[in-house]
């Protein structure tokens, strides 16, 4: 499903591409509440609805447990077409993205203390390099 992350920012700025479309393999509970009638998703938002939507995300993980952050693994699919119609895909597989996280951003910090990344907005593979996540474990092009 099409969804508006700040992937779509981030790329455009290290790309200079403005038109770019991000998508994600939604869960099965996500995939089920869209289908759900107007009038549900309505009756969700209003405040009769709302301690149902309370109740359910109570219900909810924070975020993947340890196993899952050990073991997961995030794949990215990249595809460009220029004017001509030429075609370039990639992917990318990493470690799970709340891991990647993790071990990104003090890396990414610990460079912007020693003074070693350019001063003012970037991106974080403008200022780390677009290698940069193939240098870490459990990254690799597929």
């Amino acid at each position: 499903m099409a969804v508006s992350w700040g992937d779509i920012v981030t790329a455009a700025h290290t790309t200079g591409v403005q038109s770019i479309e991000v998508f994600f393999q939604a869960p099965p509970d996500t995939v089920a509440l869209l289908k759900l009638p107007r009038v549900a998703k309505w009756f969700l938002s209003t405040p009769l609805g709302q301690p149902i939507v309370r109740a359910q995300l109570r219900k909810m993980p924070d975020g993947p447990d340890a196993e899952t952050r050990a073991t997961g693994r995030s794949r990215i699919y990249g595809r460009a077409v220029n004017g001509a119609g030429e075609v370039v895909e990639l992917r990318l597989e990493t470690m799970e993205a709340y891991e990647l996280t993790s071990i990104t951003a003090p890396k990414i910090a610990q460079a912007a203390a020693e003074g070693s990344l350019p001063t003012g907005f970037t991106t974080p593979a403008t200022a780390m390099g677009a290698e940069f996540v193939l240098t870490l474990d459990k990254s690799r092009m597929i």
